[in-house]
């Protein structure tokens, strides 16, 4: 059976580029952390994810590949 899969691949926008209420929205879950050292770590890997949300990234490559052929397209 031929199946055609699309992949997405997004890049996070920069994070002075977003909006203070969009940073304040991706670091809601450092503020759990206990201790400061931890709330910063939290903070750095929230900050890494950018690229997981709609409107904190962009696309950047668009692909397409019906499986079990050697047909494919790419697109940047």
């Amino acid at each position: 059976m031929k199946r055609l899969v699309f992949d997405i691949e997004t890049v996070g926008l920069p994070w002075e580029s977003l909006a203070p209420s969009q940073q304040e929205y991706l670091l809601r879950d450092a503020d759990k952390e206990k201790t400061q050292k931890d709330k910063e770590k939290k903070q750095e890997e929230l900050k890494e994810w950018r690229a997981l949300f709609p409107f904190t990234s962009k696309s950047c490559c668009y692909r397409d590949v019906l499986h079990r052929t050697t047909k494919r397209l790419c697109l940047f």
